[in-house]
């Protein structure tokens, strides 16, 4: 007995009745769920296939049986579900006119409300009844037979859509075999029912036996006075090995055997002639040999296999009926044995009965399961001790690439950390941990930076966000500000929580070797501007040399010759004299183009707008008729000598690319001053050229190229602007600053 204390507080209460809620809300989830299944399988089986069987006597007849659980087991292997229904007429209990008719009645009413795709029919009774009734009962239906007698293909007439297997009798091959087992056999006593429906049939098979065998063994037909094992040892009594019997009925109008019920030892005994039989169920009651014989179990398989070809859509009008083939050649093990016949005599395909079965055979399917099942533990512990094998190796191998990681990330000063979408920090490989404490509990920001909030450079949202790596420089304030660079991976783990991985790799070494670099840069930017410079004032250096000695002195010569051309009054010295001049011209005119070449004197004297001028003059229009315009907005552009030098050897190299590559009819040419800085702009209607291509575009000159020149204009603090395209012409901005001073100069004045 249990004592149940009540609590009167309202939290009691309110329990009680979530219980009672939670209880109806279970029992009525149940009662869905298993209305859903019953429905279900109700739906499934009314989709099924429906097949009828119809047998023509009572389920207790062995015949019966046997076809019954023939026709089940063969058509359970079929692809499809089938619902096989079963009638019985038990026409052998009752074979009268209102039977029928009660039939009749009984089976309208069923058919009309049950339909079926295919039915079977056992023995005479029930195809007799079915053709008899088909339009009335199913019409359309095909039907297949089996256990027919006496057939004849006129049963058949005016029918579609039936075929079949029949009994055939088996009186002359059974006795056959039976000759051919005993071959001293001299007599052959053959046991019928005088009363059977089937007598005469058989009185007239005997006599056409007998004719054929006489010259083998003499044949005797007799009848059992009752059908009582008394009766029976009465006609075989006695009967020795020269003698042969074959039981043709069962003597019994039931055609059941127990009246014989455990005579089999007794029948043994008293005769000693082989007993072959017409049907198998003798086997159970007396001592028979056995024969060919008419089998329920086989004629139900094949009339199964045969409805199965029509259910998969084979035209039973195509399928022709099979006559005897379910009859099967069967003996008894132990009779073999007695007689002394050997297996090899037998036809093939025989079938032996009562045979002792070896302990595997008797227990084949439990010894291949029970072995199956030990195999398969055998295999599953060789997995798993491999398994287990793999996993210890594969522990020590992690051990020691934790270890080797370990070592490579202190050594190297990378730190590997796991961080999750609130910045809490997840983990952090030892050797940092030895720097930073104890992670447990704390955000990313705070442990490694110190900070209250997130880090400007975080990678960590657009890791999450974007779902790729991300990679940002970031650095250490807590190790004084040391640079790392940290590669931000994202993940999700077993309960598909997303977090990041974080290579933090340190980049101090490498930080300083691009400050070297760019020191290099910066120094052989600078050292190539000195270069560019000495060979502008060496050039300037010579050309000055060459236009004031060399220069002069060859115009001093020529007004010599002039002079001394006056005063010769020969005519051949004239000659000479006036050859002597021309060439001098020509030498005089080649200093001067060499001197223009080396460093315009009118870049120095008069300033970069004439000496651009001058040469749009005489290289491009003259020498290669290209119209062209020289633009000046007039405004005073003072500038450093350097950057004079570099602007005009700039538009030297920018008019050479476009007379050499750019294909155009007129280039212009603008200056202008503008936010302390000149503007010297060249365009041209030219092809143009991919603007992304100006580190390959050099000048055929050997010159600075688009490249070199925005280097340097970049040293001296200017820029180079490039726009073009394809067959869009070109159009280049070189921008430079002013000579300071001069520009306050000229500021204050105005």
């Amino acid at each position: 007995m249990y004592l149940h204390t009540a609590k009167s507080d309202s939290g009691g209460r309110h329990n009680k009745s979530e219980e009672k809620a939670k209880a109806v809300f279970v029992a009525a989830a149940f009662l869905i769920v298993c209305f859903l299944v019953a429905g279900t399988a109700e739906a499934q089986k009314e989709r099924s296939r429906k097949v009828l069987l119809l047998h023509s006597y009572h389920p207790n007849y062995l015949w019966t049986k046997l076809i019954t659980n023939s026709v089940e087991s063969e058509l359970e292997r079929y692809k499809e579900p089938l619902v096989i229904d079963i009638e019985y007429m038990d026409t052998r209990h009752f074979d009268d006119q209102t039977h029928y008719e009660n039939l009749y009645a009984l089976y309208k009413n069923k058919f009309n409300r049950r339909k079926y795709e295919l039915i079977i029919t056992s023995d005479n009774n029930a195809l007799l009844f079915m053709l008899k009734h088909r339009k009335e009962l199913c019409p359309d239906v095909p039907i297949v037979f089996c256990g027919v007698g006496d057939f004849n293909d006129s049963m058949l007439a005016g029918q579609e859509g039936v075929t079949g297997v029949t009994e055939e009798p088996t009186f002359e091959p059974t006795i056959e075999i039976a000759l051919k087992l005993h071959p001293l056999a001299k007599q052959v006593v053959i046991l019928d029912n005088r009363n059977a429906g089937k007598y005469r049939e058989h009185e007239k098979i005997i006599e056409e036996l007998s004719q054929r065998f006489s010259q083998r063994a003499e044949f005797i037909n007799t009848f059992p006075d009752e059908p009582t094992t008394e009766c029976l040892l009465k006609k075989i009594g006695g009967l020795g090995t020269e003698s042969i019997v074959l039981l043709a009925s069962t003597f019994t109008a039931s055609g059941r055997l127990d009246l014989y019920r455990g005579a089999k030892g007794l029948i043994e005994e008293k005769c000693k002639a082989p007993i072959y039989v017409l049907t198998e169920r003798w086997f159970d009651y007396a001592p028979v040999m056995g024969g060919k014989l008419n089998c329920g179990y086989y004629q139900g398989q094949t009339a199964a296999e045969m409805a199965m070809r029509i259910l998969d859509g084979e035209n039973p009008n195509n399928m022709p009926v099979l006559r005897g083939t379910a009859d099967r050649y069967m003996f008894d093990y132990n009779q073999l044995k007695r007689f002394g016949i050997d297996f090899s005599q037998l036809p093939p395909g025989s079938v032996i009965k009562n045979e002792p079965q070896s302990f595997y055979y008797l227990y084949k399917k439990l010894i291949w399961t029970v072995s199956g099942i030990i195999l398969l533990l055998a295999a599953m512990v060789i997995f798993l001790s491999a398994n287990i094998i793999r996993r210890r190796y594969a522990e020590r191998e992690v051990k020691l690439l934790k270890k080797q990681m370990e070592f490579i990330l202190g050594s190297t000063k990378t730190g590997l950390d796991i961080i999750d979408s609130e910045f809490n920090v997840r983990y952090v490989d030892p050797e940092w941990a030895k720097i930073y404490g104890d992670y447990a509990g704390r955000k990313c920001y705070e442990y490694f930076a110190g900070r209250g909030s997130m880090c400007p450079t975080c990678g960590i949202p657009r890791a999450m966000e974007t779902k790729t790596v991300v990679i940002a420089e970031e650095v250490l304030p807590k190790e004084g500000n040391r640079p790392i660079e940290v590669v931000t991976v994202p993940f999700h783990d077993e309960q598909g929580q997303w977090l990041v991985a974080e290579v933090n790799i340190d980049v101090t070494e490498r930080k300083k070797a691009e400050e070297k670099l760019l020191d290099y840069q910066r120094q052989l930017k600078s050292l190539a501007s000195e270069l560019s410079l000495t060979e502008e004032r060496e050039r300037h250096r010579i050309a000055t040399e060459l236009h004031d000695r060399i220069g002069q002195a060859l115009v001093i010569s020529k007004l010599k010759l002039g002079l001394l051309h006056q005063s010769v009054s020969s005519s051949a010295i004239a000659s000479i004299v006036d050859e002597v001049c021309s060439s001098l011209d020509k030498n005089i005119q080649a200093v001067r183009s060499l001197t223009f070449d080396l460093s315009s004197p009118i870049l120095h004297e008069i300033g970069l707008e004439a000496a651009v001028g001058d040469w749009l003059t005489e290289q491009i229009e003259e020498k290669h008729n290209i119209e062209s315009e020289l633009v000046d907005d007039g405004k005073p552009k003072p500038l450093d000598n350097d950057v004079r030098i570099l602007l005009f050897r700039g538009v030297q190299e920018l008019l050479v690319n476009v007379v050499k590559h750019s294909g155009a009819h007129k280039v212009k040419v603008s200056m202008l001053r503008a936010n302390g800085n000149i503007h010297i702009i060249v365009e041209d209607d030219g092809v143009g050229f991919d603007a992304r291509d100006v580190a390959t575009i050099s000048t055929e000159t050997g010159g600075f190229g688009l490249f070199s020149i925005r280097e340097r204009l970049e040293q001296v603090g200017g820029r180079l602007v490039i726009e073009s395209g394809s067959n869009c012409g070109a159009k280049i901005t070189m921008v430079a600053p002013l000579k300071k001073r001069k520009i306050i100069k000229n500021e204050r004045q105005k």
